[in-house]
């Protein structure tokens, strides 16, 4: 069991480690040619060593329905890819989703084979590697604003009255990977209940976070910051304290998002710039192709009213997938959030629910790929609702 549970641990932490890094290419440069594949190689690893031990899995759980469906789906995932009218635009979808629903399967057979302490050595890593990004993609900010300097992708373009500035450091897709960084945040925030220092963290990174101009990130952290201090089950001293802390944070991130994406009136901030008019063309394409049009962003945006791509993840599993796909993809990100609450996984139930939320106000929450991170952190943890600390002090 031990050696079981180093593997995976470890294959677990090098996800965290090199997913800021999976835009890279093999020179050094943001690009979407010729990427480092490092978060798909160590999935890979974890993809093998499953398969090597599949047997003593099999027949400790006896689950051949999970696997039935599981064979049934991806037999099925097959068909949106026909339709594709690009193959290799298909093709990039439908590896994004089996690499999602591969290496769910797989921590669900290696499931409850992490302790607890294991698991916070994730969350440790989460926060580590987010704060880092976070530090230099503030720097990278103060470079290009005072300094002219540019380090790593600096996007520019014009924003209601000004220039708005996205740093993104080294990931390449800012909208997906920003919901990251606010896990990171979140997380660090959820921390300071332990260790003080993690409210500072978590302001760091916040402001990072900021930087990026991603105002759904900035935006669903704010309010599942409000929910969780009013409805997360801590003492009345503790909710007194985070009704201080919330609008501190609230402010420092709106206050830094305006100078990285300058607006006349805060109420610009949440605009929907015509994202309500794309989910109407959204669910007009639905509901014309209920078992979808296949896996192509190309082809989709020419169906859309104005030419864009639904920003909502479920909608466009609908439009591109069609009902059954969208379904089964929608059931296994249910089943992560259940087993958090089942678990007494209270942080990470919090943290799904934040990028839950703000999945569906970007095309596609697969593609910022650290999700499966944070699925795989909650089946992976051993069940013990009677340990009310789950998050190891450091």
């Amino acid at each position: 069991m031990q050696k079981k549970q180093n593997f995976i641990l470890t294959a677990m932490e090098m996800l965290v480690f090199t997913w800021p890094i999976s835009w890279m290419n093999i020179i050094g440069m943001p690009t979407e040619y010729l990427q480092l594949p490092w978060f798909y190689v160590f999935g890979l690893f974890i993809f093998i060593y499953t398969l090597w031990n599949f047997k003593k899995f099999y027949l400790r759980q006896q689950n051949g329905l999970l696997m039935i469906i599981f064979i049934a789906f991806f037999i099925y995932s097959i068909v949106p890819l026909i339709q594709s009218k690009s193959f290799s635009e298909g093709l990039k979808e439908f590896i994004m989703i089996m690499f999602f629903m591969v290496l769910f399967l797989c921590m669900y057979f290696n499931r409850e084979s992490i302790s607890n302490s294991d698991r916070a050595k994730i969350v440790s890593d989460i926060i580590f590697m987010n704060l880092l990004c976070a530090i230099f993609i503030i720097l990278q900010y103060i470079m290009f604003s005072y300094f002219s300097i540019s380090l790593f992708k600096i996007a520019t373009p014009l924003s209601y009255n000004g220039v708005q500035t996205s740093c993104s450091l080294l990931f390449e897709d800012t909208s997906c990977s920003t919901i990251m960084v606010g896990c990171g945040a979140f997380y660090a925030y959820l921390r300071g209940k332990e260790k003080k220092i993690n409210y500072l963290y978590s302001l760091i990174t916040m402001i990072g976070l900021a930087f990026t101009s991603r105002r759904t990130s900035v935006i669903c952290l704010i309010i599942i910051l409000v929910i969780y201090t009013i409805f997360s089950d801590i003492d009345v001293l503790k909710k007194i304290l985070y009704t201080i802390f919330v609008p501190i944070f609230a402010f420092a991130m709106i206050y830094f998002l305006q100078m990285s994406r300058p607006v006349d009136q805060v109420s610009q901030l949440v605009e929907n710039n015509g994202r309500i008019p794309d989910y109407i063309s959204g669910i007009q394409v639905f509901i014309t192709n209920p078992l979808g049009i296949g896996y192509d962003n190309t082809y989709l945006a020419s169906l859309m009213t104005r030419g864009i791509i639904p920003h909502n993840t479920v909608l466009r599993w609908l439009d591109m997938g069609g009902i059954i796909l969208t379904l089964c993809l929608i059931s296994v990100i249910l089943y992560a959030l259940y087993q958090s609450y089942e678990k007494g996984l209270k942080d990470d139930f919090w943290v799904m629910l934040y990028v839950l939320g703000a999945s569906n106000l970007i095309p596609d929450i697969l593609n910022a790929r650290f999700f499966i991170i944070l699925c795989g952190m909650i089946l992976l943890c051993m069940n013990d609702k009677d340990n009310e600390d789950i998050i190891e002090k450091t």
